[in-house]
């Protein structure tokens, strides 16, 4: 039978409305024979934004590519990956928690990737599979072009030495930073993260401080900063501790948060607001490492704004 010009089974009546062909066909992208495959894998991955935000670019740009979630459990992960790359799939962003797990799968990786110890991009390529990590050129170039921050010489003071903190301190020196702190929890960790990155950058300054033990000096880099960047999850919600008080941070400095909330903002950048502040959450870091992702795959350079536009919709 037919209802509102939708096919029903019998005994079941739909109650949606017809989608006339020429919206349906705007909503989803066309796909033939000829159409290939990215997508993102992560467990849980039905929240993930990044479907709507690259078939957006995809459409803009006129591929014919597609962008899919796959829900993958960690201990299926190489099996499907291996699948992946058996059946011609081009790429795969990966997120929680496979990241690590896909550092050792890469057969090649880059040097961003082996420093973070995390690879968010793979990219089947016919000489293997090639593993990045785009979460450092999101960082460095939202800082650049969202805030407008150069790093050239600049003091920086990076809360966190684990997961997205790896890459944002390999970014932060990459971009050309003279001095470089490192604060956690743990000094043990920073100091580890440390002697990864000094023999890199040579010409450029790291200290390591822990976050409870070392306040005096911590204060102090606070008050010289240009930047102070925070991998934490520390002053996501009002509740929460804060990795410092904004009070400390010297005026002029730009203060970045690596979580996006849907109100742009965490609490720990309403208080630097408040400071009189400039502040960046990591909303720009997201869409720039996707536009990272989006290049290593197709070879294409995306609208960064209809990104944007995009996974302001969803969000």
């Amino acid at each position: 039978m037919r209802e509102n010009g939708i096919r029903c089974a019998e005994g079941f009546l739909s109650a949606r409305p017809a989608i006339p062909r020429k919206i349906l066909n705007c909503m989803l992208p066309a796909i033939s024979t000829h159409t290939r495959l990215l997508g993102v894998a992560g467990w849980p991955v039905q929240h993930s934004l990044s479907p709507a935000m690259h078939n957006a670019a995809l459409r803009a740009a006129g591929l014919d590519f597609v962008y899919l979630a796959f829900p993958i459990p960690p201990e299926s992960f190489e099996t499907a990956m291996r699948g992946f790359a058996s059946a011609g799939v081009v790429g795969i962003n990966c997120t929680l928690p496979h990241k690590g797990t896909a550092l050792d799968f890469c057969q090649h990786v880059s040097e961003e990737a082996r420093i973070a110890r995390a690879v968010n991009s793979i990219h089947f390529r016919p000489d293997g599979i090639y593993g990045a990590n785009t979460d450092v050129e999101g960082f460095v170039e939202s800082l650049r072009q969202d805030a407008g921050f150069d790093f050239t010489g600049q003091n920086v003071v990076l809360f966190g030495a684990g997961g997205a903190g790896r890459a944002i301190a390999y970014g932060i020196l990459k971009a050309g930073a003279a001095h470089l702190s490192i604060v956690n929890r743990t000094l043990d960790k920073a100091v580890v993260l440390k002697d990864e990155l000094a023999p890199l950058f040579p010409d450029q300054a790291i200290s390591t401080l822990a976050l409870h033990d070392d306040a005096d000096a911590i204060d102090a880099v606070l008050a010289t900063a240009g930047l102070v960047a925070n991998s934490t999850s520390l002053g996501l919600k009002d509740s929460d501790p804060q990795p410092c008080d904004p009070v400390k941070i010297a005026q002029g400095a730009v203060v970045f948060d690596a979580p996006y909330t849907a109100e742009g903002s965490t609490a720990w950048l309403r208080s630097a607001q408040k400071c009189g502040l400039k502040t960046l959450d990591g909303f720009g870091m997201l869409v720039r490492q996707g536009a990272a992702s989006f290049r290593i795959w197709t070879g294409v350079e995306p609208d960064i704004q209809v990104m944007f536009d995009a996974l302001k919709k969803k969000s």
